[in-house]
C-alpha cells in the first residue's frame, strides 16, 4: 500500500487512510460498453493530520457495474496537497 508523509510533521499515512477523507464521489462522465454502463467519478476531501496540517485529497476513477472485473489503477487519478508520496 502506498504511503504518504505529512509535509509538516512527516507522520505517515496509507493511501487508504487518505481516501477515507472523501465522503461522496460525484459522477463526471458515463460510458456504455459490452459490460454495461461505467461511470467516471471524482471525489475530493480534506484529511486532518494529528499536527493540524490539512491534506487535500483528490481521487477519480471509473466505477464499473458489480461483477465486472477491471483494473481500477489503469485510469485512476490520485493526488494530494500537503503530503508527499514516499518511495
Amino acid at each position: 500500500m502506498e504511503q504518504f508523509a505529512c509535509d509538516s510533521c512527516k507522520k505517515t499515512y496509507t493511501k487508504r487512510q487518505l481516501l477515507n477523507a472523501i465522503g461522496t464521489y460525484q459522477p463526471v462522465e458515463a460510458d456504455t460498453s459490452g459490460v454495461g454502463e461505467a461511470t467516471y467519478v471524482k471525489g475530493d476531501g480534506v484529511f486532518k493530520c494529528e499536527c493540524g496540517q490539512e491534506i487535500s485529497v483528490h481521487h477519480a476513477h471509473w466505477d464499473f457495474p458489480v461483477g465486472v472485473e477491471q483494473n481500477i489503477n489503469e485510469d485512476e487519478q490520485f493526488s494530494v496537497d500537503g503530503a508527499t508520496r514516499l518511495q
